[in-house]
C-alpha cells in the first residue's frame, strides 16, 4: 500500500472509530451527542392497584430533551397531571427516582 493510500485509510478509519467509541459513554450536557440520550429515559406510572398506566412524557412536557435531568421534577409533575397515578418512577441512565402520588 502506498503512503497516500495508507493515510486515506487511516483518516476513514478514524472517522468511523471516534464516533463509535463516543457512543459507549452516556451523553454529556452540551456534548456533540447531547440529544441522543432520550432512549435512556424511562417513565413508569402505576395506579393504586399496581397496573401500569400509559403516560407518555412527550404528552405532558413541551420539549422532552435528553440533556435535562428528568428525575428531578417530572415525577411530581406527572403525579399532578395523571389523575389515576399512584407511583411515578423516572429513570435516566443510572439515576432513578420514585414518587408516591398521595
Amino acid at each position: 500500500m502506498r503512503k497516500g493510500t495508507r493515510l486515506i485509510a487511516a483518516v476513514i478509519a478514524a472517522q468511523a472509530l471516534v464516533p463509535a467509541l463516543a457512543l459507549l459513554h452516556a451523553p454529556h450536557q452540551y456534548g456533540f451527542q447531547m440529544y441522543s440520550g432520550l432512549e435512556w429515559v424511562e417513565v413508569r406510572v402505576t395506579d393504586a392497584a399496581g397496573k401500569e398506566l400509559d403516560a407518555n412524557p412527550v404528552d405532558y412536557v413541551a420539549r422532552f430533551r435528553g440533556d435535562v435531568d428528568w428525575t428531578q421534577d417530572l415525577p411530581e409533575s406527572l403525579c399532578q397531571q395523571v389523575t389515576a397515578a399512584s407511583i411515578v418512577t423516572v429513570t435516566r441512565h443510572s439515576d432513578s427516582r420514585s414518587v408516591s402520588c398521595h
